[in-house]
């Protein structure tokens, strides 16, 4: 029974409060947070113990009872619901803040996918809004990446993915932003980068990828990449400077491969400048 253990822990009351008032001074503000999130669950719960005294008062009347007993009883419920409702909080915005971070991000390579793309993008315009600042792109395809998946299979393809995702990463800065459209496509942003700086960035990944051996068993698995960089203009979207540096790619694509190009040459096809 509720009141004859207070009795025990905090002292003699000579007519004991209702069972039913700890049971839902434990309940209501549980259900309060979970139905009506943090600001609204702890203002229903303060009303509710305010009430919840109130009412206690009201059946006590003139009754002799030990209110330093009866006051610490209902404090240590309040206390108890209170430090409950504050890790259901804090475990619920944890879980929430993984969740918006995994929608960002690729589950294979770990990069920002399509949609953190945009998310960072729009974020190093709304910083260039006060603080007019360069932004360098790279767009980088892996060369003949299909003879890989035909050759060595699926998984090695993800072990090469991930290898380039991780050499991409050895060469940029902490401010940077590192992501994966799909497929073999791979995109860096670098904000306050000019092109020839951003050229300098493109150059060690594709040497980073070139250099690097990967393996398939006893058999070796070789990757090279193609990169085209560009510079943002003022106003411009992710979308139409993806596009200028997709052109530039498709140049280094039509030119051996394994390149970086920064500049599309003035004979090129118009379909893909």
């Amino acid at each position: 029974m509720w009141y004859r253990s207070a009795q025990g822990l905090f002292g003699y009351m000579a007519v004991p409060l209702s069972e039913s008032l700890y049971v839902w001074m434990l309940a209501i503000p549980v259900v309060s947070y979970i139905l009506l999130g943090q600001w609204l669950g702890f203002a229903v719960t303060v009303v509710f113990f305010a009430l919840a005294v109130g009412s206690s008062v009201i059946k006590l009347g003139d009754s002799h009872v030990a209110w330093e007993a009866a006051s610490l009883n209902l404090a240590v419920c309040f206390i108890s619901v209170a430090g409950l409702a504050h890790v259901y909080e804090v475990v619920r915005a944890n879980t929430e803040r993984q969740l918006r971070a995994s929608a960002l991000r690729d589950s294979l390579t770990g990069t920002f996918n399509r949609t953190g793309l945009n998310v960072r993008f729009d974020y190093y315009e709304e910083a260039a809004a006060d603080v007019p600042a360069a932004l360098g792109l790279i767009l980088l395809d892996l060369d003949h990446f299909k003879r890989v998946n035909d050759t060595h299979g699926h998984h090695a393809g993800d072990r090469v993915l991930r290898r380039v995702a991780r050499c991409i990463d050895t060469h940029i800065e902490s401010g940077d932003t590192a992501g994966r459209l799909g497929g073999e496509e791979f995109v860096v942003l670098l904000p306050d980068r000019d092109l020839d700086q951003t050229r300098r960035v493109a150059e060690r990944i594709r040497y980073a990828i070139a250099s690097s051996h990967g393996r398939d068993k006893s058999r070796p698995i070789e990757i090279t990449a193609t990169l085209g960089v560009a510079v943002r203009h003022r106003g411009e979207s992710l979308d139409t400077l993806l596009a200028r540096a997709d052109a530039r790619l498709y140049c280094g694509k039509l030119n051996n491969r394994d390149q970086v190009v920064s500049a599309v040459p003035p004979d090129a096809d118009p379909k893909h400048v």
